[in-house]
């Protein structure tokens, strides 16, 4: 079985009891040109043997308030994950066996500046307590 999708998306916005900053942008992050498949080998012996493997692109960008733009937090950054378990017959004393492997087929570059680590910040806050951090 195999999936694709063109772009995954996410919005994070403050969603304040402030009248004047409800609903601004904090963050955004976004996967694009998401490619999936997953396979599956039953053997009554060794067992269910399942491999996923996914590849896509990931970024994520944060508003900067002052200068009214968005900007980087996560450049744009390909990367690869396959997952291999081999799941053991419950008759069988054989462990269950999982991997997983992680490949960035492009460099991962970070930019980290003050107002990125303060957007970061107040989206963090904002998705565990539902608060906006002070600035």
């Amino acid at each position: 079985m195999s999936v694709q999708l063109d772009t995954v998306g996410t919005l994070i916005v403050n969603d304040g009891e402030e009248v004047e900053t409800i609903g601004v942008p904090l963050m955004e992050a976004a996967v694009l040109g998401l490619s999936a498949s997953l396979t599956a080998d039953a053997d009554t012996r060794s067992g269910l043997r399942v491999s996923v493997n996914v590849e896509a692109q990931a970024l994520v960008d944060f508003l900067n308030h002052r200068k009214g733009a968005w900007e980087p937090i996560v450049e744009p950054w390909r990367v690869r994950v396959g997952v291999d378990a081999l799941i053991a017959p419950e008759k069988t004393s054989a462990p269950t066996k999982i991997g997983v492997k992680v490949v960035g087929v492009d460099q991962l570059e970070f930019t980290a500046t003050e107002a990125g680590a303060v957007a970061t910040a107040a989206a963090a806050l904002a998705l565990l307590y539902g608060v906006k951090a002070s600035s």
